[in-house]
């Protein structure tokens, strides 16, 4: 009877071990694949790609390792013909309503014609690099694949290092990053971030007082990004979230989204540093450089012309309060007229004389110091509409100063950017040419280093 028991517990064990082996293979497997995952969304088979987004996040082994980190991934969910491919959550929260910051208001879209669409159910990402999960306590966060020894990695376990804010008052407006976990040796981590939803000008802001709160909370994301040597790299709509969400296709008609921008609830972040830079904490913020080619990674349409005249580096930090104005002015530069404080303010953000540009602590000083303390009462309520498409994308001639009282433009014309001078004009239009560009790049580099080392030996000879 014993050697029977004995053999038993021997069986067991080894299919124990044989488990274990065997669970470890699948994540070594997973391991391999995450590290092609990032080259297979690039692929012209989005079916294909869509697929292997789709097996890697839908995966048991990798829902068991999570569950072992305390986080329950959302359901895949992909239907026929279905070309992005959706995910919902599997956990019910006792209280939603009373969840606490810095997680996202969640649902208010239950009374519209949803047919089988799940309950805050959401696309996945179309590179395949972020998904969604539910922690111990039913919260839901989002999951982003990084590489463990990149730039963006960097900054968000920086991120994760500094204090969660516990209510909006103590928020500096950049999404916390609650947690960084490596992803075994596949040279990949999970950064942990708390969901919330994007179409953050959806609805518009109603009254110049929500697009004031809107613009407010910008300013001081990226002031605390600065303060921290953190460059952003690419400021637009589609990396701004706002603390709710629902059923992803539906948040921009959701009426708790609604009801909570009129009650003054909704707050806004800026994320996803893809394309960011982190210098040391104690560089001199004008003097940090980045060669021309990098600031081309920002999101059409929203890319300051700082380098379009053949440059050969930038300054990142001017070019974020760049990035961020002529966010400002396709969005809100048609309101001038209603807050004509406004006209300056946008000039001195996109300005094309750099060293005139506002830095980040300038424009949120500027902002609190000028346009919050001019506002009346009437103005804070003037109801808005978006802007005009004919007025959008057209920050450098567009003009902000039209129809505004004579007497303000002569007190404020110190800040008034004038129209693009035909030597501008002339040298975008040969460094639209990639080649030209780079041969005019590389004189103005030999160029300048020529003076360096001219002024830097003059003084010694003479």
């Amino acid at each position: 009877m014993p050697e029977i028991i004995g053999g038993a517990t021997m069986v067991r064990d080894l299919l124990y071990e044989l488990r274990i082996y065997t669970h470890f293979a699948k994540l070594r497997d997973l391991e391999t694949k995450i590290q092609t995952l990032e080259c297979d969304s690039r692929l012209d088979d989005h079916e294909q790609s869509l697929q292997k987004r789709m097996s890697f996040w839908g995966s048991t082994t990798l829902r068991f390792w999570f569950i072992n980190h305390g986080y329950t991934l959302y359901q895949t969910l992909c239907k026929d013909n279905d070309l992005v491919g959706s995910a919902h959550p599997t956990m019910t929260v006792s209280d939603p309503e009373n969840i606490p910051f810095p997680y996202a208001y969640q649902g208010g879209d239950d009374d519209h014609k949803l047919y089988d669409i799940p309950a805050l159910c959401t696309q996945l990402d179309t590179r395949g690099m972020v998904f969604y999960a539910q922690d111990a306590q039913g919260r839901h966060v989002a999951l982003k694949a990084i590489r463990t020894l990149s730039e963006e990695c960097r900054i968000l376990q920086f991120l994760s290092r500094q204090p969660i804010p516990s209510s909006v008052h103590e928020f500096q407006h950049v999404l916390p990053v609650l947690d960084v976990l490596p992803f075994g040796r596949s040279g990949y981590s999970f950064a942990v971030m708390p969901r919330w939803g994007d179409c953050p000008t959806h609805p518009f802001p109603r009254t110049m007082k929500d697009v004031l709160l809107f613009m407010h909370c910008l300013l001081k994301a990226l002031n605390y990004l600065h303060e921290h040597r953190i460059a952003h790299g690419d400021i637009n709509p589609g990396n701004v979230l706002v603390n709710h969400f629902g059923r992803r296709f539906y948040d921009t008609s959701n009426p708790l989204r609604s009801d909570l921008q009129s009650r003054g609830l909704l707050t806004y972040a800026l994320f996803d540093f893809g394309s960011s830079s982190i210098f040391p904490q104690t560089s001199k913020l004008q003097e940090c450089r980045l060669p021309y080619h990098k600031s081309w990674s920002c999101t059409p349409g929203y890319f300051p012309s700082d380098t379009m005249q053949g440059e050969f580096d930038y300054n990142p930090f001017v070019h974020d309060v760049g990035m961020l104005g002529i966010m400002f002015c396709n969005e809100f530069q048609h309101l001038t007229i209603y807050v004509p404080i406004l006209a300056p303010f946008l000039d001195r953000m996109v300005t094309r004389t750099l060293s005139r540009r506002f830095t980040a602590s300038e424009a949120l000083h500027h902002f609190e110091a000028w346009i919050y303390p001019q506002m009346t009462e009437e103005q804070l309520k003037i109801r808005t509409t978006p802007c005009p498409e004919d007025a959008r994308d057209l920050y450098e001639v567009y003009d902000r100063w039209a129809g505004l009282d004579p007497e303000f433009i002569q007190k404020w014309a110190g800040l008034r950017e004038p129209p693009i001078p035909f030597s501008v004009r002339l040298m975008r239009h040969l460094c639209d040419y990639e080649h030209l560009n780079a041969a005019i790049a590389e004189i103005r580099r030999i160029i300048y280093r020529g003076h360096q080392w001219i002024w830097r030996f003059l003084p010694s000879r003479f």
